[in-house]
């Protein structure tokens, strides 16, 4: 989608207020927190909708669909979310309840439906096993040959339509594109491959794996302490919190992003992203706040105070539109003057008309000369260093992404 938006800040001023083997690895240290950016980074919090209430979205695909559970007519029932649209995935079935857990790209969902592992696919109900079922393999659309993990019984379970492979005691949490399960067994975390159990010391919980074999989840770095954590092939890297103590990495994308739920410095809980060595609280506020899943666009699954939520990345126009509104309420609170409002909005209007016309290297030369101009004013003064970083972190990260 192409979005086409010309920034005024002026005009913006006047409207701001099996077999086993050990995969060892040193346990993960500690990273500096992210400072935030301006309002909301690259995202924009969505409601998915009020079928039923609670609500919790739990998978995303790489087509922007959402699958998850929700509370309606006294039952669980699973639910699928697609271009502004939540259906129930079981109206007008005889089915009793279900709960939806993941979605492959093909828009097929694993789910529990009357006590059974199954999955959904184009409405359809196919029953594998008992069981809960919570990850579902993207390497396939066709039923016949999709592979369910979960748990029954106590066990970890892959199933097929043809054949259950019980893992360990414990539970599968998902399953990438080349059969890589990921268990937390009785007595301890690991992958499963082809009949192999390689056992990851370095983590205490493990809920989801990406196609390179990346594993998200967390661990204990301290008594009492527990952090989400990244593990990649024997390194596993502490992701942080978001001032507490306490964080869990839910879900990972291929590009190795991984978005939990971290505490906050007065308890509450946050919905996380994490990426380049960096964790960001995604907006949107609550109590709490869950992100249980990440495609490759980097949309986020998840939800908040118990509603359904995507966390939509925003565009880099979108983005630059979000400077000018916090350039303009810097000149309406009197921070700056006219001039340097005129001045930074019109290295803003450049950088949006080149992004909308596909530029992006002379779009990055604009946001730029915004940023030396926005340290010129902290140099002398007119801006404090937090409303400079603040206007330099998300200037600066629109660059990265439209360089990256």
């Amino acid at each position: 989608m192409t979005h086409r938006i010309t920034v005024s800040i002026l005009a913006l001023a006047a409207l701001a207020p099996a077999a086993c083997r050990d995969a060892t690895a040193p346990r993960p240290t500690r990273p500096a927190i992210a400072a935030s950016l301006i309002p909301s980074g690259e995202y924009t919090a969505i409601d998915l909708g009020s079928i039923g209430q609670p609500s919790y979205a739990l998978g995303i695909n790489n087509a922007g669909q959402i699958a998850g559970e929700m509370i309606a007519g006294g039952q669980w029932r699973p639910f699928l979310w697609q271009n502004g649209v939540m259906t129930d995935l079981l109206a007008g079935q005889p089915y009793t309840w279900g709960q939806a857990f993941a979605i492959n790209d093909f828009g097929v969902v694993a789910a529990a439906v009357d006590g059974y592992a199954s999955l959904i696919a184009d409405g359809t109900v196919v029953p594998f096993a008992p069981g809960l079922a919570f990850g579902i393999s993207n390497a396939t659309a066709n039923p016949q040959s999709a592979s369910l993990v979960g748990r029954d019984g106590g066990y970890a379970w892959l199933w097929t339509l043809q054949s259950s492979t019980r893992l360990c005691p414990g539970e599968a949490r998902e399953i990438n594109r080349s059969g890589v399960v990921v268990v937390m067994c009785d007595f301890g975390v690991g992958v499963w491959d082809a009949g192999l159990l390689t056992m990851i010391p370095s983590l205490d919980e493990a809920f989801a794996v990406n196609d390179a074999g990346q594993v998200a989840g967390s661990a204990w770095v301290a008594p009492g302490v527990l952090h989400a954590v990244r593990w990649d092939h024997g390194v596993a890297t502490d992701l942080g919190t978001l001032g507490g103590p306490w964080s869990r990495g839910f879900g990972i994308n291929n590009l190795g992003h991984v978005v939990g739920r971290a505490d906050r410095p007065d308890g509450t809980q946050g919905a996380f992203v994490w990426k380049n060595g960096v964790m960001t609280e995604l907006p949107g506020g609550g109590w709490t706040a869950h992100s249980r899943d990440i495609n490759d666009a980097g949309h986020v699954a998840g939800y908040i105070d118990g509603r359904a939520t995507l966390w939509r990345r925003l565009q880099p126009v979108e983005q630059v539109e979000q400077i000018a509104s916090a350039v303009a309420t810097l000149l309406a609170d009197g921070s700056i003057d006219r001039g340097e409002a005129r001045s930074l909005g019109a290295k803003l209007d450049v950088a949006t008309a080149m992004l909308n016309d596909g530029k992006p290297g002379p779009a990055a030369n604009q946001l730029q000369a915004f940023i030396n101009q926005v340290e010129a004013l902290v140099r002398s003064g007119r801006l404090t260093a937090e409303q400079g970083q603040e206007l330099i972190a998300a200037a600066g990260g629109v660059v990265g992404r439209i360089q990256g």
